[in-house]
């Protein structure tokens, strides 16, 4: 099921909307999991950013999302939506589980180096 059309790109001025390139891995998932490059621009703008294992984790909640767009059909299907994003500015992948935040909290802050 495809998305309605986007009308938040419309809205924002074209300096807000960040621009991130997507690694082959990132791209397949996306769209195996029918998320438009639309909706990973929207997470990356709207939601919750934490830092941890050396890469940034950006998790969109329900009250992430403006009081203007939450009436929208296709933000409600957004919630829950999580982008990885690499220290070189890449998008890792894009999965979806609303339940992911703690399991991200509970990460170590930076990835450990092997024990020889």
């Amino acid at each position: 099921m495809a998305l309605a059309p986007v009308t938040f790109s419309a809205q924002l001025a074209s300096d807000q909307m960040p621009t991130a390139a997507y690694s082959l891995h990132a791209s397949r998932r996306a769209a195996r999991r029918n998320v438009v490059p639309d909706a990973v621009d929207y997470v990356l703008l709207h939601g919750q950013l934490t830092h941890r294992t050396g890469i940034r984790f950006f998790f969109l909640r329900r009250r992430d999302i403006p009081l203007a767009d939450r009436r929208h059909g296709w933000c409600a299907r957004l919630v829950g939506t999580v982008v990885l994003v690499a220290p070189e500015g890449d998008i890792i992948t894009v999965y979806r589980n609303r339940r992911a935040l703690p399991s991200i909290r509970r990460k170590p802050k930076y990835r450990l180096p092997p024990i020889v």
